[in-house]
Formats: structure tokens, C-alpha cells, sequence
């Protein structure tokens, strides 16, 4: 080709109206597109818009079923890890995108599967930090509150104690 540079900002300006659309999705879309196609500037114009003709959305947890291991909420669920400080989460994070979502995530959709992990992963987090926050304390009373007096043995008129009963006057 002659005037790449013309071609690609041609393309990028003209948009997606001049991108064939085949019926097979993304990789349908680049071969039909491609025929002939050398310059770098150019590919990544055609790869550009053949993904805003076919956007991906991940689905995480399929992702993680497919390849066999726990999801990352089931991850961010654990003991381990839910003890973690942000940076050490945001680490493991790091590690699963590498080691689960970006093996299996076609490679021109690298960038969008991070992006969109990352904000599922924020997600998550918030979830999981309200409910937390959300969920009542079943820790024992501590000496001396309202519920662990109830329970004390208090003596009542006639001198008899008995578990759980307040004297008269408490009542």
C-alpha cells in the first residue's frame, strides 16, 4: 500500500462503517479486512475496529469453571486471603488476570479483559467489605452489657438466686 498512514487515519476517522461485518464475529472481521494489509499502523487500525464492530464482555466466573479453579470471589472469600492487606490483594489479583484470565482471553482483548476485571474485582471487594461491615457480631456478650446481666444470677426477695431472674424492683 502506498499511504498507510493516509489509510489508517481514514479508517480511524471514517469509523466502523468501513469495516465489512462479517457474520463470524472479531476473527472473521480481521481476516475479511486484512487481505493485503502490512503496515503495523494499519492492523491495529483494522484490530481497533473490528473490536468496537464486535465488544467483548467476560464472564469471569465461566472463565474460571472453564479452566477449572475457584472464581475470584470464591478467592477474595477465603480466610487466606480475605486477611490480606489491599497491597497483597492487589498482588494475588494480579497473578490470577495472568494466570487464569489472560491464558484464555483472545490476546487484541488483553486490555479490555484487564479493564473489565479490574472493575469486577472492585466490585467484589465493596460487596464483600459491606457485608461484612453488615453482619451482625455473634461474638459473647461482654461482662457486664445488657445481655450478659440477664443471664447473671441475681438474688430475688425470699434469697433464692436464680439463673436468669431480676428482682422485683428490676422489673
Amino acid at each position: 500500500m502506498k499511504y498507510p498512514l493516509a489509510f489508517s487515519c481514514l479508517l480511524l476517522v471514517t469509523g466502523c462503517e468501513k469495516i465489512s461485518q462479517p457474520v463470524g464475529g472479531y476473527d472473521d472481521c480481521l481476516l475479511s479486512n486484512m487481505k493485503g494489509v502490512t503496515a503495523p499502523n494499519v492492523i491495529e487500525a483494522v484490530k481497533g475496529a473490528c473490536k468496537q464492530k464486535y465488544p467483548k464482555e467476560f464472564d469471569f466466573a465461566e472463565i474460571a469453571r472453564s479452566a477449572n479453579v475457584m472464581s475470584w470471589t470464591e478467592v477474595l472469600k477465603d480466610k487466606e486471603v480475605s486477611s490480606k492487606t489491599a497491597a497483597i490483594k492487589k498482588e494475588i489479583e494480579s497473578a490470577y488476570f495472568a494466570d487464569v484470565i489472560q491464558a484464555r482471553v483472545h490476546p487484541d482483548y488483553i486490555v479490555e479483559a484487564r479493564t473489565q476485571f479490574e472493575s469486577y474485582s472492585r466490585k467484589i471487594m465493596k460487596e464483600l467489605n459491606n457485608s461484612t461491615l453488615a453482619e451482625p457480631s455473634l461474638s459473647k456478650p461482654e461482662a457486664g452489657s445488657a445481655s450478659s446481666a440477664a443471664k447473671t444470677k441475681t438474688v430475688v426477695p425470699g434469697g433464692n438466686a436464680q439463673p436468669g431472674s431480676q428482682p422485683d424492683a428490676a422489673r
